[in-house]
């Protein structure tokens, strides 16, 4: 759900405009979706969560609520598929043969999954499936207070796996898409930036941009240090700031628009409308799969439930 201060900032920016465009007066604000997903905030509570939702503002007595109860894709064709090689089968039809394929084709589809361990999983599987031998690049693992030295063995950084940061053992091969985890030249070579491998140097990655303003262009990707922040001491890893993009998390997705999308939800999604950005990356329905886990049509979606918005 959108957070409650832009629908207010919105209204007051018409209330502004109203005085001078007088055909404003009177004007409906058409919102779609679903009521129950409530504003993401990893840092707030439950009552900052609550306060957020567009039901807790003064504006929501004016909302009249229409339900639309006909389930327009309830009748489109079969979208489940029955594990991840048919998943992969369905998005990436004789990927063998990539040396044959264009650029086009590999930035128009992905497989989506909600977690890093799920999207790695199914980037090697397909990786052994390109024609080629595998590249390895490995990255150098630094503890930047001295010390913490004895307290981190090299060995122990070397297995750490952080969100938005390269593995410590990069595998690659020519012909492979991959996705820039750091702005390196913007707006060309931004976070996010899918690319397809060119060539496999020592030092630098030669790749073809696929998606953004520079679509087409030859660029080169060296290694640069990146320091997460999500840990509980200060670790530098020096590494291609890049993974393998034959599938991204959903979350990474946010903002691209694909014709083929395979789905992995054999693990559940974890926050808040996670699910609906995967969805709807794609056009069509009919362009979608998705694997689940088991027989059972049921997935869980979220487990945790915030009733407060409900009571009004």
């Amino acid at each position: 759900m959108i957070h409650r201060a832009h629908v207010e900032a919105l209204d007051r920016t018409l209330e502004i405009l109203e005085t001078v465009i007088k055909s404003w007066v009177g004007l409906r604000l058409c919102l779609l979706g679903t009521f129950q997903n409530l504003t993401g905030n990893s840092k707030g509570t439950r009552a900052d969560i609550v306060k957020a939702c567009l039901k807790s503002s003064p504006l929501w007595k004016f909302v009249n609520i229409l339900k639309l109860s006909t389930n327009m894709r309830a009748h489109l064709g079969r979208v489940k598929v029955g594990n991840i090689e048919e998943l992969i089968t369905k998005v990436y039809p004789d990927i063998s043969q990539i040396e044959n394929k264009d650029h086009q084709w590999m930035c128009q589809r992905a497989i989506l999954a909600a977690r890093n361990s799920n999207v790695d999983e199914i980037n090697d599987i397909i990786l052994s499936k390109l024609p080629g031998d595998i590249v390895t690049y490995t990255s150098i693992d630094t503890v930047m207070d001295q010390e913490d030295v004895v307290n981190y063995p090299q060995e122990f950084l070397n297995s750490l796996n952080p969100s938005g940061l390269p593995p410590h053992s990069l595998n690659l091969k020519i012909g492979a898409p991959i996705i820039l985890l750091r702005n390196l030249k913007p707006p060309n070579l931004c976070n996010g930036t899918r690319l397809q491998v060119k060539f496999l140097r020592n030092n630098v990655i030669v790749a073809i941009v696929l998606t953004g303003p520079a679509v087409g262009q030859t660029v080169l990707i060296p290694r640069i240090p990146m320091i997460p922040n999500d840990l509980p001491f200060n670790f530098k890893r020096i590494q291609f700031p890049i993974k393998l993009s034959f599938a991204v998390t959903i979350n990474k997705s946010q903002g691209q628009t694909f014709k083929h999308v395979g789905i992995d939800l054999r693990q559940d999604c974890f926050s808040h409308g996670q699910l609906y950005v995967a969805l709807s990356r794609s056009g069509s329905t009919l362009c979608e799969r998705a694997c689940a886990r088991g027989d059972d049509d049921t997935i869980a979606i979220y487990g945790s439930l915030v009733h407060e918005p409900f009571n009004y």
